[in-house]
């Protein structure tokens, strides 16, 4: 119901200054073209709201208790008082808002004028007879409302309008949070259907707009041998692990021995542990795009759906990626209540909840033997025409897109003597050809990049190349007892690929807890950082046209190049990428001036799940946004 106060409003007379004049930028809605502005000028006022209605009657105070979503808004719900920047200021109607009330064959407006941030010295545009006698209103075309999906500018319409807080720690979507909500993945099926930025979908459809109300003034309501199991399988008797933080680790069932199911040929271990798709869509610069990634361990990580061993030891901070073999991995990803670091064992247990997705039950050891070229994922452009080589690894590192040559490096630099001992003679050509410059396969004559190229007379991911790499992943490679440096070595490169460089675009969007950044981490291991930040921006961010980002800039008084050239770590200039566009989300919550709604860190997780919804990859996201493991404990990133 209105207040008292409201109705005082309404019936108020101006006080100061000329009147406030509103004019609607089209004057008809239709399904061409779903978006209503307006131009104002607050006639000298510095601050104002705008008022709509599919009923002319319920601007006046005593047809208050008849107001509710789908018949009127006022813009002050979202934006509070908006601070008016002199004349012709641009007003873009909420999405959400504009298909609530475009049922209606008209809407109604008006604006109030108010001299000050609390209300005071409200001047109406126009009078209660104008408004209840007609009054200015836009047509809407009677397929409008049908023909705005829920997805309308690239976004749920949840994070363009407010999901009231039902009180218990939800945000009004309702999720089934059970056990088995990942454990049905099966890696090679979710890669298959075109990972990597291969096969992307459009955006799915949104879930519903939220009946949540708004009651103020306006409204009346709103798994090889034996020494392979004692990696990838939890060991009898090992110590619990206690990573400082009063969360230990909890061992789940053994995994299936690898040589179970497959031996040297790639068929068998397709099925298990297939490699991410080429991520050479979505390289950043001169870093490389890996593809599949497995997660890693000395010992078991039970995520629900399939165990995967961790590494965890000594670094600087007290931890490392290499793990003692004798040690219990790293804890769970079940954190305290209290904001923490972003540690070592806090990467890892990230990196390790992910990997699963790409490499199954083989981790560190998961092969793809160039599958692509193959047709073994019938569809994918690679297909009879270019190589990708081989993937390896808890991430499935790819041969094509250097970063397996990263790897190897790594590992070599680890270990030389260990290096040369499995890999033989050619060990410096292994590593030289994978570390070649130059472009992808898909842009080489014959198919082949300079990385993609026979070693020792045979391409590698052929015998005896394999069984080398196999071994190099044996647990207990470096003796009973002592770190696996080289699997050491995929922990660590994981994290510096995929979750370190997307980090400051996670902490401006806000998506620092467990979960969220769980769900970041899926996106960049997947389509490769950058294609993930792209994605990401797509389905959370808010500024979604140019008449958001101008409205944007203006209320932190600022232009994009100054905007740019002020925001620490923000290296895009001269163009609204992702970055810019995370950045700005951050400024505007930041300043309290948002000129539109800035969706919660839920809102934007549901937005990224039901982004996914339409993809191949569904089940990963949906799952991670409902997994009941994640505390929500927000991380310093």
């Amino acid at each position: 119901m209105l207040t008292s106060r409201a109705s005082m409003i309404y019936e108020a007379e101006p006080e100061t200054g000329e009147t406030p004049r509103i004019f609607a930028n089209r004057g008809q809605v239709d399904a061409r073209f779903t978006v209503l502005g307006f131009t104002i000028d607050s006639g000298g006022q510095p601050y104002y709201e705008i008022l709509l209605t599919t009923d002319r009657s319920l601007f006046h105070p005593s047809n208050a208790g008849r107001r509710h979503a789908s018949n009127f808004y006022a813009s002050r719900e979202h934006s509070g008082l908006i601070r008016s920047d002199g004349r012709d200021c641009l007003y873009i109607v909420p999405t959400a808002v504009l298909r609530q009330l475009a049922s209606a064959p008209e809407i109604y407006y008006t604006v109030v004028g108010y001299r000050s941030h609390d209300g005071s010295g409200p001047v109406m545009a126009h009078s209660h007879d104008v408004l209840s006698g007609g009054g200015p209103s836009v047509g809407v075309a009677p397929d409008v409302h049908s023909a705005m999906s829920l997805d309308v500018l690239s976004t749920p319409l949840e994070n363009l309008c407010r999901i009231r807080h039902d009180g218990n720690g939800h945000n009004g979507y309702h999720r089934e949070a059970t056990a088995s909500s990942l454990a049905d993945i099966d890696p090679a099926v979710d890669r298959a259907e075109g990972e990597d930025g291969y096969g992307l979908g459009s955006p799915a459809p949104a879930a519903a707009a939220s009946e949540g109300g708004y009651d103020d003034e306006y409204s009346a309501s709103m798994g090889e041998s034996d020494e392979y199991e004692s990696e990838y399988s939890a060991a009898a008797g090992d110590d619990g692990y206690d990573d400082g933080y009063g969360a230990p680790m909890e061992t789940g069932d053994a995994m299936a021995d690898p040589d179970d199911q497959a031996g040297d040929s790639y068929e068998a271990a397709q099925s298990r542990a297939p490699s991410m798709l080429e991520d050479e869509d979505y390289a950043d610069d001169d870093k490389p795009a890996p593809q599949a990634k497995a997660a890693s361990a000395d010992d078991e990580y039970d995520d629900g759906m399939g165990a995967l061993e961790m590494d965890a030891g000594e670094d600087n901070d007290g931890s490392s990626y290499e793990a003692s073999l004798d040690a219990a991995p790293p804890p769970a990803l079940v954190l305290p209540p209290v904001r923490r670091a972003l540690d070592v064992p806090a990467r890892l247990a990230l990196i390790h909840r992910i990997a699963p997705f790409e490499s199954g039950r083989d981790g560190y050891a998961a092969i793809n033997a160039d599958g692509e070229f193959e047709g073994r994922f019938p569809g994918h452009p690679a297909q009879g025409k270019y190589h990708i080589g081989l993937s390896y690894g808890i991430v499935q590192f790819t041969q094509d897109s250097g970063s397996l040559g990263k790897l190897l490096s790594m590992m070599r630099d680890r270990s030389p003597a260990t290096f040369r001992e499995i890999f033989g003679s050619d060990s410096d050509a292994l590593v030289r050809t994978t570390i070649a410059p130059g472009p992808l396969s898909s842009q080489s004559p014959g198919g082949r990049s300079a990385r993609v190229q026979p070693v020792g007379g045979v391409d590698i991911w052929r015998s005896p190349w394999l069984e080398r790499f196999r071994e190099a992943a044996r647990p207990h490679l470096f003796g009973k007892g002592s770190r696996q440096l080289f699997n050491g070595a995929q922990n660590e490169l994981a994290s510096m690929l995929y979750l370190d460089p997307i980090l400051p675009f996670a902490r401006w969007l806000g998506l620092d807890s467990d979960r969220a950044l769980a769900m970041v981490l899926d996106r960049s291991i997947q389509m490769g950082e950058a294609g993930a930040r792209q994605w990401i921006i797509d389905a959370a961010g808010p500024v979604k046209t140019p008449a958001y980002l101008q409205q944007a800039l203006a209320a932190l008084n600022t232009d994009l190049a100054g905007f740019q050239a002020s925001t620490p770590g923000l290296k895009e200039r001269g163009v609204f990428g992702p970055d810019t566009h995370a950045a700005l989300t951050a400024a505007l919550r930041a300043s309290g001036r948002s000129p539109f709604p800035i969706p919660t860190r839920e809102q934007m997780l549901d937005s990224i799940k039901l982004r996914g919804d339409s993809t191949p990859w569904a089940k990963r996201t949906a799952g991670l946004r409902a997994a009941p493991d994640f505390t929500d404990a927000v991380f310093d990133v």
